[in-house]
């Protein structure tokens, strides 16, 4: 572990040698949980940040990320993560939050947003209600992995 230096006013911990931003703002508070990362940061702080709104004061956010510094979410959906055995990735290298991962546990590949989640194992049939009937024949089926994936991703670019 990285060694920590507490600074005592305003009692905020910073870590040496690690990236004090993430992406709400300056990381507060840094914690490894089992296969994620929590951070508390302080958003709306920073002036030149794009996300700044002047109306609105600074507050702390909890938020996770993987052990490769990729952003993940809020702890509920972590929470969800961890119960079925999903390790998150991005859905594309230029993606900035995890949105899709594979589950050993289930055998299937899940897409997500903060609006909906869906898993698809490998004989995963597109029906005519399928929210991805769109992008994908009615009555495709997924053959292997590489197939559950591609579905997985669809799903996550249309709950997003």
């Amino acid at each position: 572990m990285r060694s920590k230096r507490k600074i005592l006013s305003e009692s905020h911990i910073y870590f040496k040698d690690v990236c004090e931003y993430g992406i709400f703002g300056r990381i507060i508070e840094k914690e490894n949980e089992d296969n994620f990362v929590m951070t508390i940061e302080v958003a709306n702080e920073d002036k030149k940040h794009p996300m700044y709104d002047s109306s609105i004061q600074p507050f702390k956010i909890k938020t996770f990320y993987t052990k490769d510094n990729l952003w993940v979410g809020d702890e509920d959906l972590v929470d969800l993560l961890n119960k079925l055995g999903i390790y998150p990735e991005l859905k594309r290298k230029d993606s900035a939050v995890c949105s899709v991962g594979y589950s050993p546990l289930k055998k299937s590949w899940y897409g997500w947003s903060h609006r909906a989640i869906a898993g698809f194992p490998i004989g995963h049939k597109i029906t005519r209600n399928s929210i991805l009937k769109n992008r994908f024949p009615v009555g495709f089926e997924t053959k292997n992995l590489d197939d559950c994936k591609k579905l997985a991703i669809t799903f996550a670019d249309s709950v997003a």
